[in-house]
């Protein structure tokens, strides 16, 4: 049916075209975030906030959720929290995700280093809290 529809793709280009697509359908609400192309040098009981790159697409603007890596290749006693944040429109954009050292130690958090997922959501409805 792909073949019927691309005639003038060959028949193993029109596959791999819809593999793609289908690929990038399953992820599309999901991206993963990591450190930068350098090392993150954190001070004993220091927090840095390091900027990451999110690609999602053309969008609008929409609320994120953070979660962390759960087996994150980073040094015990790195603190990576969940957060919620919002990603401007556009193809692309930046999330802040705080980093925070609870060592007696400075510690090199290494580049490239995966630091979790990021999932759009539709709307954030605020919830009443009360006493």
């Amino acid at each position: 049916m792909v073949n019927d529809s691309f005639l003038s793709v060959a028949g193993n280009k029109a596959q791999s075209l819809v593999n793609l697509l289908q690929i990038k359908e399953k992820e599309a609400d999901t991206a993963v975030l990591s450190v930068g192309k350098h090392d993150i040098h954190l001070a004993s009981g220091g927090t840095v906030r390091i900027k990451c790159p999110v690609h999602f697409g053309p969008l609008e603007d929409v609320p994120v959720v953070f979660e962390p890596k759960e087996n994150g290749m980073w040094s015990e006693g790195l603190e990576v929290r969940e957060l919620l944040n919002r990603i401007r429109a556009g193809s692309s954009s930046r999330i802040i995700v705080p980093v925070c050292n609870q060592t007696q130690r400075g510690i090199a958090l290494c580049k490239r280093a995966e630091l979790g997922t990021v999932q759009l959501f539709q709307s954030v409805t605020p919830l009443p809290f009360g006493k």
